[in-house]
């Protein structure tokens, strides 16, 4: 079954884009389910390309979806970067973290996410104006990892059931090691490492699976059939996982 074109996805980002800058703002609560959406549709959206991409060519192209992610991404994060280098210059009383270059490097390595999580400071301030660059980081952390997981089972020929089963074990052991790290050391690394905050992408990688298992009987036909559902599958899996959201660490 081909996804296709799904306008209600659309609607899920501009209600998950309302969400984090209404919380920027102040004027709303729930940034944190607004980050967590676009990471389940990440996972759901990217697995559903990558096994079409198998179904039609019995192949994936890990060159193209690399080149394909740059292309999305590069500009803007560059633009960003200049951007706040100039920030930097023009407004030396600004918050600078641990530093421009040093943050650059690892806006550009797409490991900004550890720098907040054990930077000098400790907290978001590690990252300066470019604090918002950790949940990038993690997006991009995936886009490295996953693809190439999903050539190596589709090769090997594994059923989707267990992996179905194994990702979202994982997505609950990130769920509970987030609270672990969280109630052991307070740390905003409860938040912001890969390993606590998989959830979301390996929640919607298994939906991603889900609508293509050949059991998934009468759930198959009507995601197929109606793009609400499939829109709501992604919400109600969100909050199921992340109830706490308005208690996660800041």
């Amino acid at each position: 079954m081909r996804l296709g074109y799904r306008p209600a996805l659309d609607g899920i980002r501009a209600i998950a884009i309302v969400l984090v800058l209404g919380f920027h703002t102040g004027l709303l609560g729930g940034g944190f389910l607004g980050v967590d959406l676009f990471f389940v549709l990440s996972g759901f959206l990217i697995t559903g390309l990558l096994v079409e991409e198998w179904d039609r060519y019995q192949e994936i192209s890990l060159a193209g979806f690399y080149t394909r992610r740059m292309r999305r991404l590069f500009p803007a994060l560059v633009l960003t970067l200049v951007g706040v280098g100039v920030l930097y210059l023009a407004l030396p009383g600004v918050n600078h973290g641990i530093g421009y270059w040093p943050t650059v490097a690892s806006v550009a390595a797409y490991s900004s996410n550890w720098l907040a999580a054990f930077g000098s400071h400790g907290s978001w301030a590690s990252l300066g104006m470019l604090g918002h660059t950790w949940s990038l980081a993690i997006e991009e952390q995936f886009y490295l990892v996953w693809p190439i997981v999903v050539l190596v089972l589709l090769r090997r020929r594994w059923p989707a059931g267990p992996i179905i089963i194994a990702l979202l074990a994982g997505a609950a052991a990130s769920e509970a090691l987030r609270w672990l790290v969280w109630m052991d050391s307070y740390s905003i690394g409860a938040y912001t490492r890969t390993d606590t905050h998989a959830d979301g992408l390996l929640l919607g990688c298994a939906l991603g699976l889900l609508l293509r298992h050949e059991r998934a009987g009468r759930l198959h036909r009507l995601l197929s059939a109606d793009a609400t559902l499939t829109a709501a599958a992604l919400v109600i899996g969100v909050a199921v996982v992340r109830l706490h959201l308005d208690e996660t660490p800041t």
